[in-house]
């Protein structure tokens, strides 16, 4: 579904809602998100990307995860080191708390996370 969905952005069929600087998850003024779900009308996950290349040509997916606790927005910013200490450990836990609840378990370390927050479903 969120490959689905990066594709239509890439296309130019979907156009994301810009994101802005939020102490809670950092500058993500250079990203976009695209929710998307099993209920167009409810959608429960987020696909946060930006725009690279020198004409733009490339979407860069940052993050996709679950609308609750703002989680795919905090993935993004830890993933690109934009939220800064002390709010940086809060964020972990709340990604990692969130990706426990909502996430098949997974065999490796979740990218862009501390060594210490890593969830590793066991």
């Amino acid at each position: 579904m969120a490959l689905r969905l990066a594709v239509r952005i890439h296309d130019g069929h979907v156009d994301g809602v810009p994101l802005n600087d939020r102490t809670k998850t950092g500058d993500l003024r250079d990203c976009y998100k695209a929710p998307f779900g099993h209920d167009p009308l409810n959608p429960t996950h987020r696909l946060v990307y930006r725009r690279v290349g020198a004409a733009l040509e490339v979407v860069e997916v940052i993050a996709v995860g679950p609308r609750q606790d703002d989680a795919a927005y905090l993935m993004a910013g830890l993933r690109m080191d934009r939220i800064t200490d002390p709010r940086r450990s809060l964020a972990e836990r709340i990604v990692h708390r969130v990706l426990t609840r909502f996430s098949a378990p997974t065999d490796g370390p979740v990218s862009g996370l501390s060594e210490s927050a890593q969830w590793v479903g066991r």
